[in-house]
């Protein structure tokens, strides 16, 4: 007599990430969670925003914006435009199988040439030193008495030090020195260290004339201003950004021209969905919006709730070996990008 065990529905069974459950069930959203069940029950499938939308009754937005929960969330990868599962963290070190496999040696990495460090910035000139320098050139003499007007207050003699080292060693002519310097008072930034930083930023950009400086100055100052007012929409007033912010306000505002509803409805979708406030998701969001042509709050809307038409792709289409490029690259540039 055999005996066979009926498994039942259990025949067939897919693997689903301990993380899923570990960290993102209490988070994720219902759409989020059909999505990656969808997706690695048909891993190395073709699968387009339509067809899952149309399998699982969501709209397009709505499935891209879960494609991309999980990407942030590191449980999916882009790699060169291809979208995979992501490797998982390792908390010790793997064991080695015992069995050895050969295989051909390294090649030897080739050797970089290292670029030729910069010598210590030379020490600061003694009172002596710069008062000597300074009445042996009318150019710095007439800097150091702008730069006096500008503090407001008598420029010490260690300012002036670092000042000359800036015109000397870092090459800034007098002119835009004493522009970076009114720059820097009128955002409230007075001390030399910040002037000293700014000034040898400058001189590593090569912004070493009058039309450069003001060029860097207005660019600046149109960074400050968004970063103002998105700050504001969002309620952050009490901190300067990022690098990285900084560029992302300013491509809202300067480049894209989006006006406060439009980057608010963003930043509203984003806070609904994860509870948090992801500069990143924001923007892509608003870089969506910007390839469509959708500029209106009302538009923004529409869109997220359009259903797709159409059928779920065949079950027996035929599997690859990794998820399509191509589909997920329309994907992720069409979709909002999650945040965790």
């Amino acid at each position: 007599m055999k005996y066979e065990l009926e498994l039942g529905a259990w025949n067939q069974v897919f693997a689903v990430p301990a993380a899923v459950v570990d960290r993102h069930l209490k988070m994720a959203g219902s759409a989020q969670l059909k999505v990656l069940l969808w997706l690695l029950r048909r891993a190395g499938q073709e699968n387009d925003p339509e067809a899952i939308g149309a399998a699982l009754g969501l709209s397009r937005a709505d499935v891209c914006d879960a494609m991309q929960y999980w990407i942030e969330a590191g449980l999916i990868r882009e790699s060169g435009g291809e979208l995979m599962p992501a490797a998982p963290e390792r908390e010790n070190a793997a064991v080695q199988p015992d069995r050895k496999t050969e295989t051909a040696p390294a090649p030897a990495p080739a050797k970089e040439e290292k670029a030729p460090r910069r010598p210590v910035r030379p020490r600061l000139l003694d009172p002596a030193e710069v008062a000597a320098r300074i009445n042996s050139d009318e150019e710095l003499r007439c800097m150091m008495d702008a730069v006096q007007s500008i503090f407001a207050r008598p420029v010490s003699t260690p300012e002036m030090g670092a000042l000359l080292n800036l015109h000397d060693w870092d090459g800034l002519p007098a002119d835009v020195i004493v522009m970076l310097v009114q720059y820097a008072v009128s955002i409230g930034k007075s001390n030399m260290a910040y002037i000293e930083k700014m000034a040898i930023s400058w001189a590593s950009d090569g912004i070493d004339t009058h039309e450069k400086a003001e060029r860097k100055i207005c660019e600046l100052d149109e960074r400050r201003k968004a970063w103002n007012r998105v700050s504001r929409l969002f309620g952050i007033e009490k901190r300067p950004p990022s690098a990285a912010e900084s560029e992302a306000v300013s491509r809202w505002i300067n480049l894209w021209q989006f006006e406060d509803d439009m980057i608010r409805e963003a930043y509203d979708r984003c806070v609904d969905s994860t509870g948090k406030v992801r500069f990143s998701y924001i923007n892509k969001i608003l870089e969506r919006w910007n390839a469509q042509g959708v500029r209106t709050p009302e538009e923004a809307r529409k869109e997220k709730n359009e259903k797709p038409s159409g059928k779920p792709a065949a079950a027996d289409s035929k599997r690859k070996t990794s998820y399509d490029i191509n589909e997920f690259e329309k994907m992720a540039l069409n979709g909002d990008l999650m945040m965790k």
